[in-house]
């Protein structure tokens, strides 16, 4: 993980710990707090990101920030000072923001139910190119170690013809 990454991390879980949900105006999710401020859930909600992409961004593994809320909501005063205060206080940020890369980007999590393998749980990363908006990008991707990364390689076994060629043709 890069020292950028990291850094931009440990900033949004110091300002994360800092808020509570009534100071943001929102109520408590439901159960028990092993956090002193925000939940993760609850900020990817007020953020307008899906719990993974923050959760990505918050642990260093997404480089991007996406931009896209802020131009959906120009006047919504409390975004205009999150960004704000990020921007006065991480130069990275600012830089990031100042170059106005805006991706259309969308991170879900989706379970596919195979009949002979079982459950089979991926996050589903979809981005949209901002000059062919009707092109889509969707990647499937696993958690390292899962039972569905271990269960790929079999299935894709499963696709190939035993007398199908295995190596480069001449």
């Amino acid at each position: 993980m890069s020292h950028d990454r990291s850094a931009f991390g440990t900033f949004l879980r110091a300002r994360r710990d800092r808020l509570t949900p009534a100071q943001v105006g929102i109520d408590a999710f439901p159960g028990p707090r092993r956090v002193p401020g925000l939940r993760r859930e609850e900020l990817a909600m007020l953020a307008g990101l899906s719990t993974d992409h923050y959760s990505r961004l918050e642990q260093g593994r997404q480089a991007t920030v996406s931009e896209m809320e802020a131009g959906r909501r120009p006047g919504d005063q409390r975004l205009i000072a999150a960004v704000h205060d990020l921007r006065r206080t991480d130069p990275d940020v600012a830089r990031w923001w100042d170059d106005h890369t805006v991706r259309d980007y969308a991170s879900v999590p989706k379970r596919i139910a195979h009949p002979e393998a079982g459950p089979l749980d991926f996050d589903i990363e979809i981005v949209t190119a901002s000059h062919a908006l009707d092109q889509h990008l969707i990647v499937y991707t696993v958690e390292p170690d899962s039972s569905t990364a271990r269960v790929l390689p079999i299935l894709a076994s499963w696709a190939t013809p035993a007398n199908a060629p295995t190596g480069p043709q001449d």
